[in-house]
Formats: C-alpha cells, sequence, structure tokens
C-alpha cells in the first residue's frame, strides 16, 4: 500500500469522523441546550476525552519511531515490552490522580462555577476517569498499528466511538440525561481500545504488558524525549483552554457550552483534514528529513501553501456561518440568542485557521528535531499571549475570548516565521493566490444571491470554492509537489529499501 493512497483512505475516514463529530454537537445542542449542566459536562470531558485524546497522541508519536528502530534492529529488541508496561503504569496512575484529584481540578478550571455546578462536574469527571485509562492504551496501541504502517483500522477506532456516543445520546442520553449519557461515552472509550486489542491479537502484535519486567530506563530515552517535545504542544492547548474555561465560568450560564459548540464548528474540519495526508508518513520522517538540504526553506514554503489553503476554508466558514448554524443548532432547546453569539464566534474563530496550518508545518521541525527549547519557547509564548487576550477582551463575551484566541495564534505563527531562517529562497505564486480569492469571493456572492434554499447553497458554495480554487492554483500546487518530491527522493542505495 502506498503512501499517497493510505493518506487518501485516512482522508475519507477522517471526513466521515469530522461530519460524526459534527452530527454529535448538533445532537448535544439539541439534546441538553445551554446551561451550567451542560457546562459541567464540558469541563468533565475536557479533562477525560480531549485531553486523553491529547496524551494518546503524545504516546503514538513519540513511539513510533522508536518502536520501527527496534523492529529494524537499530535499537533495543525489548524495546516494546519495556514501553507497554510503562504506559500501562503511568495510564492507572493518571486515571487514579484524576478519581482523587476531581474536585481540585473542577477548582483550578472552573473557578466560577457555583457550588452545584462544581459538585456536577466532579461527579461527571469522575464517571469518565476510566475513559483516561482507555484511551492511552488505545494511544499504545495505535503507535503498533502505525509502525507497521497500519493506520485504517486505528482510524476506524474512533470511527467507533463517535457512532457509539451518538447512540448513546439518543439513548441512554434520552432517558437518563447527562449522567446517563456520560456512562455511554466511557463505553465508548472502551469499545474503541477493545477493537485495536481484537484485531492486533489476531495479528500476533503485542498490545498489553505480557508479564513483568524491570524497565530499563536507557532503551526508553529516546521515547521520553519525544513525548516531552510532543508534550509541551499538548500542555500549550490544555493550558489555553484552561484559561477560556476559567473566564468563561464567570460569564453567563452556557457560555463554556457555546464556544464549545462555535469551535467545533469552525475549526473541527480544518483540523481533520491538515492532519489526515500526515499521519502516514510518521515512520518515514526521520529517513526524509535526513534527505533534504534545506528543511527550514521547504517547511516555510509548505506553510505558505497550507496557510493559502486555510485562507480559503476561512472564507467559506466565514460566509456559510450564519446558514450552518441555523440549519443545524436552532432547534430543540437552543435558542436564537445563542445562535447568534456562536455565529459571531464562528467567524473570529474562522480568521485564525491560517495561522494555525502554518503552525502546523513549521512546529513539525520541532518536533522532528526534538527541539524542546523550541517548542517550550513557542508554547509560552502562545499562553502568555492568550491569557492577555482573555483579560483585555472578557467584557466582550463568548466573542471576545474567540477573538483573544486568534489573535494569540496569529502571533505564534508569526513568531515561528521568524524563529526559523531559510537559507535558500521561499517562493509563493502571490498573483494566482490573490485572483483565486478573488474569484471564489465573487461566485459566493453570486451563489448568496441566487441560490434561496440555504442547505443547497452551502454545499453548492463549498464545492464551488474549492473547484476553482485548485483550478487557478493548480500550476503552483503541481510545482510545489515536484520540488517536494525531488527533496525527499530516496537515494539509490536506499531505492531497494523503499515501502511500496
Amino acid at each position: 500500500m502506498s503512501l499517497g493512497s493510505t493518506g487518501f483512505r485516512l482522508a475519507i475516514i477522517r471526513a466521515i469522523n469530522s461530519g460524526l463529530g459534527l452530527l454529535l454537537s448538533i445532537g448535544l445542542a439539541a439534546r441538553f441546550g445551554v446551561s451550567r449542566e451542560v457546562d459541567a459536562l464540558f469541563v468533565a470531558m475536557a479533562v477525560a476525552v480531549f485531553l486523553a485524546r491529547d496524551l494518546s497522541r503524545v504516546i503514538r508519536t513519540a513511539a513510533v519511531p522508536c518502536l520501527v528502530e527496534s523492529d529494524e534492529g537499530d535499537g533495543p529488541k525489548d524495546f516494546v515490552e519495556n514501553f507497554q508496561l510503562v504506559v500501562f503504569i503511568i495510564a492507572i496512575a493518571i486515571t487514579l490522580l484524576v478519581w482523587i484529584g476531581a474536585p481540585l481540578i473542577v477548582i483550578l478550571t472552573s473557578p466560577g462555577f457555583d457550588t452545584a455546578t462544581a459538585h456536577d462536574a466532579q461527579r461527571l469527571l469522575r464517571m469518565l476517569a476510566p475513559s483516561l485509562l482507555l484511551f492511552l492504551l488505545f494511544g499504545s496501541a495505535q503507535s503498533v498499528f502505525h509502525a507497521r504502517r497500519l493506520f485504517i483500522i486505528p482510524e476506524l477506532g474512533e470511527t467507533l466511538w463517535r457512532v457509539i456516543a451518538i447512540v448513546s445520546l439518543f439513548t441512554l442520553g434520552r432517558q437518563g440525561g447527562i449522567t446517563a449519557y456520560t456512562m455511554g461515552l466511557t463505553m465508548a472509550a472502551f469499545a474503541q481500545w477493545l477493537l485495536l486489542f481484537v484485531w492486533g491479537s489476531r495479528k500476533g502484535f503485542p498490545m498489553l504488558p505480557t508479564r513483568w519486567a524491570p524497565v530499563h530506563s536507557r532503551q526508553l530515552l529516546p521515547f521520553w524525549m519525544g513525548a516531552t517535545v510532543v508534550l509541551c504542544s499538548v500542555i500549550q492547548m490544555q493550558v489555553e483552554g484552561i484559561l477560556d474555561r476559567a473566564m468563561m465560568s464567570f460569564m453567563a450560564p452556557g457560555s463554556i457550552a457555546l464556544f464549545s459548540y462555535a469551535d467545533r464548528l469552525a475549526r473541527m474540519m480544518p483540523f481533520l483534514l491538515s492532519t489526515s495526508l500526515l499521519i502516514p508518513w510518521l515512520p518515514e520522517m526521520a529517513r526524509i528529513h535526513a534527505k533534504i538540504s534545506d528543511p527550514n526553506r521547504l517547511a516555510k514554503q509548505g506553510s505558505l501553501f497550507l496557510s493559502a489553503l486555510g485562507i480559503l476554508l476561512a472564507v467559506v466558514i466565514t460566509w456559510a456561518a450564519r446558514d450552518v448554524v441555523t440549519l443545524l443548532l436552532l432547534r430543540g432547546k437552543f435558542d436564537a440568542p445563542s445562535a447568534e453569539i456562536v455565529i459571531v464566534a464562528v467567524r473570529i474563530l474562522a480568521l485564525s485557521i491560517p495561522a494555525i496550518y502554518c503552525i502546523q508545518c513549521l512546529a513539525g521541525l520541532y518536533v522532528i528535531r526534538r527541539d524542546l527549547k523550541g517548542m517550550a519557547g513557542m508554547g509560552l509564548l502562545a499562553v502568555l499571549t492568550h491569557a492577555i487576550g482573555n483579560l483585555l477582551l472578557r467584557h466582550q463575551g463568548v466573542p471576545g475570548i474567540a477573538l483573544s484566541g486568534s489573535v494569540s495564534i496569529w502571533i505564534v505563527a508569526g513568531y515561528l516565521w521568524w524563529r526559523i531562517p531559510s537559507q535558500e529562497r521561499v517562493w509563493f505564486a502571490w498573483g494566482r493566490f490573490a485572483g483565486a480569492i478573488a474569484t471564489v469571493l465573487i461566485i459566493l456572492f453570486a451563489i448568496t444571491t441566487f441560490v434561496p434554499w440555504a442547505p443547497v447553497r452551502v454545499v453548492v458554495g463549498a464545492l464551488a470554492a474549492w473547484a476553482v480554487y485548485t483550478a487557478v492554483m493548480w500550476p503552483a500546487i503541481r510545482r510545489m509537489q515536484i520540488e517536494e518530491q525531488e527533496a525527499t527522493a530516496p537515494t539509490p542505495a536506499d531505492v531497494g529499501d523503499t515501502p511500496c
């Protein structure tokens, strides 16, 4: 299986996952509306689901290169046993700490909650605590699959989580409310991990530590170094999320839920699309990096093309925000004033998409090089600018918090661009790009004028914008592809070892 075809299949599955996640958000808004109890649910999910996913990604990203080296004879043979035993112990310890420390976690992340809401958040967090254990074990299992260039099954595991979460919402949530729905989320995490455990066991892959063995810390040193670098990014995102939730806990009831809905609508699809084609390359990144004469130039050039794509997505999302929010969220217990707040927040958050794409491409250099200092500096800048922005814009409510985050992301993108110099010229087709965006704006204006039905208007507008942008930018995109292929092509000595 080629990396290109794998990436294309992953893109399809992740697009389906994005749609399922959107459906879940719509269902949550319609079923539970906006209230302090819903805020408590999102605070609990922020730790036991969203943070758990990030920690799972840390384990997977840091372990894959080590597993590849071990399989190819360049690393210790018993790395797998040491790695899985350590992850298992860490997963149990983190789960227990979250269960015991639930009251302190809620106080730190949501200081504005009243006593009743804080108790609800603590109770829901403890109910979801087993999900942390299951997500971390899932990340360990993912790394084993990815190291063997098997990417589809782990992605289907994430699909399974979303499907069970949606079914739980409309069954358990309908009958037993938020508490019963929370139990369904824990069952979804178990099913997600069980899929990989059963599939991996049939293939003969080690999914859990089979015996107690002495842990050799020196063998795990490369894993800890990689995990620390990736963890810096996770800590940054989690701290920024805590800053947002802490500030909004002092605002009107439902503010945290409104911001969460807006964030998902604005960024979920762009995030998934930006990572789909990159996941299959993780086992090969070290080899590719060694063959590039000026990796900074290629990274900055790629960041420009990704940011240009981000501008297209930002334009379309901003244009479609009212139609999408009205169509998807304005139903059930979700009222019109809440919808207006989400519309404004979606448009503000969409402004950050180009900068997010730029950061993802440039920060990848820090991950490949295990540059802890560079990643930590970037994270510190992001947290400080975000905190200052929240303080300055807190009186603007949810849209103010959204604007603070968007401004912070652009500042970090500018810092990375300055921090990563290039010895060679970085080119970009500025004229073609300006023409493409201008044409897209004209087409979207025409569609708004002549297509009255919102569902058709959104679909036709998005597809037309994508088609026109791709057609105008194609020569530049093709040139970028050729340069990347030449820069990462295997040397003659490596041809015989190149995976098909």
